[in-house]
């Protein structure tokens, strides 16, 4: 069968189930709806799950006997947000992807014959905060420290590893990034670049002074026969006056401006800091634009092909990236779309964190022996060889709907393509829920319509399908056979089919109830005559 019927386990927590509690609950909840596949919806907000005792043997024992499959749907929130550039919720996400490849490993794969009962992916909503720049967003957690895409909390790395960002950096933002990190009294840029100025201007001149001092003599006593007493303002003024070549050019003052910013954020919180999210999403966003010949870097050449920042500040007129003049910073939604897919995949890159890398040698001494949980996530991904899925995410609050940092098709779409892009495996895919894009009033119909113009083979990189009633609200409902609901759905996924998604697993993610008729009514019955007429390729009445 080309595509797999799946019932989804729902969450324990929710509806209070006692027969939900635990992976090696959740697997075998579905033998009495009619399918033997099941999504095992972890806990939000514990990863407690993964690491059951003897879980893998009561999943060969489902797999065996039973005859079932299972996929896993990973837990949402903030936990897992790998789009930011939060530190505390960076952080929290790494060490939670590492969790998931860890546990893979070592219940399914360190034990050779247990591999083939590997879930047949994992699930993670692709973005888990609201849009930066938007409402109160920009401003509720600034002062906190904000990493760059592979989790390093200095930025003075990623500049000095990119000298054309670097160069940049100083000559444009160096001085609202100053501003905004140094706790000193500023009053103008011009205030900080005159300050800056006299202090190099004194330096220069007393180095002069130093290597000088007979000239010096000569001038002290040309001072004296003026009537001006000798002081070292007067001198310095002098020595100055006389070597014009000693006055700094806008190069040094930027440099001396940058060495004190380095050096104050050291003080206060680590060299070379930025506490502000939209500044870190402003230099990523410029990286990017930098390196879009790069092809381990594709992102910028997806969103935007060969048009500069200066082409899209044109567009965006009269806003800029960076408005120098104002301190105003404008991330339209392609940029936070892009530079949110670039955080994403920094996390299969980034290296394992040390304190992460303690805490698990603490519990598990003989991961010591073991070079595989020091790999970065993507060379486990590919040594656990298991699937994982990234899912348009749900409205997390309300009057945020569609504010999502990644949601629409297109953007998924070149996080799908980057990643096998950089990475060289199929190992990452897309998971789309059709209620998800609903309930954030966007219409599915729609989307795929644009993706046939514009993205033909996307459906290649869909690995599965959320579905049930479909409505304008969050409600996991069934839906009947016949009914408008099953027709509308069938429309979709007929879409969809026709831009690549052949096969895959069309998962029914059930709402409440405590009983088979309660939870999923005829909407089993619907989906087995959707995936017959889907296979057979009839066209939407």
């Amino acid at each position: 069968m080309a595509y797999y019927l799946t019932v989804s386990s729902g969450i324990g927590s929710i509806g209070r189930d006692p027969n939900l509690m635990g992976l090696g609950k959740k697997i075998p909840s579905i033998i009495t709806y009619g399918v033997n596949v099941v999504q095992a919806d972890m806990e939000t907000y514990t990863s407690a799950e993964l690491f059951e005792p003897e879980v893998e043997n009561l999943v060969k024992r489902f797999v065996e006997d039973l005859g079932l499959k299972w996929v896993m749907h990973g837990e949402i929130g903030q936990t897992v947000a790998f789009e930011t550039a939060q530190q505390q919720v960076w952080r929290q996400a790494h060490r939670r992807l590492h969790q998931y490849m860890d546990a893979m490993y070592d219940k399914f794969v360190k034990s050779k014959d247990m591999s083939k009962y590997l879930p047949g992916y994992i699930d993670f909503h692709i973005s888990n905060m609201m849009s930066i720049g938007y409402f109160a967003e920009r401003f509720r957690l600034a002062g906190t420290i904000m990493l760059d895409f592979l989790g390093r909390n200095s930025w003075t790395d990623l500049l000095d590893e990119n000298p054309d960002l670097k160069a940049w950096f100083k000559k444009e933002i160096l001085l609202l990034v100053y501003g905004r990190e140094v706790p000193i009294a500023i009053t103008s840029t011009e205030d900080v670049k005159n300050r800056m100025a006299s202090e190099i201007r004194r330096t220069n001149a007393r180095n002069y002074a130093v290597a000088h001092p007979q000239e010096v003599q000569e001038i002290s006593q040309d001072l004296t026969r003026q009537g001006i007493a000798p002081t070292e303002d007067s001198l310095f003024q002098e020595i100055l006056r006389r070597h014009p070549d000693l006055n700094p050019t806008p190069e040094q003052i930027q440099d001396d401006i940058y060495t004190e910013w380095e050096e104050a954020t050291a003080i206060r919180f680590i060299k070379g800091a930025i506490t502000d999210e939209e500044l870190a999403y402003v230099l990523v966003a410029k990286y990017l634009e930098f390196k879009k010949n790069d092809p381990k870097e594709p992102l910028w050449k997806m969103y935007f092909q060969d048009r500069t920042m200066e082409d899209l500040e044109k567009k965006w007129s009269p806003k800029k990236l960076v408005d120098t003049k104002t301190g105003e910073i404008y991330l339209d939604p392609e940029i936070v779309a892009m530079v949110s897919s670039r955080y994403v995949l920094g996390h299969f890159e980034a290296k394992i964190l040390k304190e992460y890398t303690a805490e698990m040698l603490k519990k598990f001494p003989d991961r010591e022996k073991d070079k595989f949980y020091e790999k970065t996530a993507i060379e486990k991904l590919k040594e656990v060889k298991v699937q994982l899925v990234f899912e348009n995410p749900e409205l997390s609050e309300g009057q945020i709907e569609g504010l999502q940092r990644i949601i629409r098709a297109e953007h998924m779409y070149y996080f799908a393509k980057a990643a096998e892009q950089v990475f060289k495996t199929d190992r990452i895919k897309l998971l789309i829920d059709l209620n998800h894009w609903l309930h954030n009033a966007i219409d599915p119909g729609k989307e795929f319509e644009q993706m046939k113009k514009d993205a033909p083979d996307f459906g290649n990189y869909v690995k599965a399908v959320h579905i049930y009633e479909p409505l304008p609200i969050h409600w996991h409902n069934p839906f009947e056979i016949p009914s408008d609901q099953q027709f509308k759905i069938y429309r979709w996924l007929y879409q969809l089919r026709g831009i690549g998604f052949k096969e895959g697993y069309l998962v029914f993610e059930r709402g409440g109830g405590q009983n088979p008729l309660e939870i999923t009514r005829t909407a089993v019955l619907a989906l087995r005559e959707i995936i017959t007429n889907l296979d057979k390729g009839v066209e939407p009445g």
